[in-house]
């Protein structure tokens, strides 16, 4: 978040902190779970819609990418969240 809307939210909202392995140990539910600085966040199950036009801008971003032979890099240091989802 930008400052002033974490400002805004940590004033806001009253969060229980909970540790990854509290976390890894949620049971399993519709939907996307994700751990952002010791906060639960729930999304709900993306639509129908949604899922296939990601899909669609994904298989497009590897079309260029292929194409272009640009190098396809993951580096997991900069990931300082951590989200899970369960089928459904």
């Amino acid at each position: 978040m930008r400052g002033g809307c974490r400002r805004y939210h940590a004033l806001m909202s009253a969060t229980t902190q909970i540790t990854l392995e509290e976390f890894l140990d949620l049971p399993d539910t519709p939907g996307k779970q994700e751990l952002l600085d010791g906060e639960l966040i729930v999304v709900s199950p993306a639509k129908h819609t949604h899922r296939r036009t990601g899909k669609r801008v994904q298989r497009l971003l590897e079309s260029v990418v292929d194409a272009t032979n640009w190098p396809r890099l993951v580096d997991t240091r900069c990931q300082r969240d951590l989200a899970r989802s369960a089928p459904g």
